[in-house]
């Protein structure tokens, strides 16, 4: 089954928000700007530029990240890039939430990736995180939230 636009979109969306680093590729500039951090209500949001209009996709409040060095606005900036990689890439189509290896310990991630799962056995070339996530988040609700909003331009973005 093919994914939308839509769909693609969000999924692009979910794994700018990574901590985690990503190998980087050169974006052409007309599709630089599919996917832009902005401040609304005084947060960085992830906007993606949509034929309905700008839509907020991942609201960045939470300030765990920031004893590793990854303010709300760093990975609002960041993961808005690595979207737009994503989609330049044609690998908006497929999330899921994994665990890797990261210090020591497995850290909970949502992946984005070309094919359908398992994700992490496509190896680095065809598999990007989206984000990291906290022990307090629910994968399931952020990846429900993020599907919907590919679909439904009234879904409230992401809040992490």
């Amino acid at each position: 089954m093919k994914a939308s636009f839509g769909l693609r979109l969000f999924v692009s969306t979910v794994i700018a928000l990574s901590t985690i680093s990503c190998q980087k590729t050169r974006v052409e500039p007309a599709l630089r700007d599919t996917f832009f951090c902005r401040i609304v209500n005084n947060k960085p949001t992830i906007m993606a530029r949509h034929h309905w209009g700008n839509m907020p996709v991942i609201e960045f409040s939470s300030r765990v990240f920031e004893k590793n060095g990854w303010s709300p606005q760093k990975r609002c900036e960041e993961i808005s890039q690595r979207l737009d990689e994503f989609h330049a890439k044609g690998w908006l189509k497929h999330l899921s939430e994994e665990y890797i290896p990261q210090g020591g310990k497995l850290v909970r991630v949502i992946c984005i990736a070309p094919h359908e799962r398992p994700h992490l056995r496509f190896g680095e070339t065809q598999i990007g995180l989206l984000m990291t996530l906290t022990r307090q988040d629910d994968s399931e609700a952020i990846l429900t939230t993020l599907r919907s909003i590919a679909t439904n331009p009234e879904v409230p973005p992401v809040l992490h």
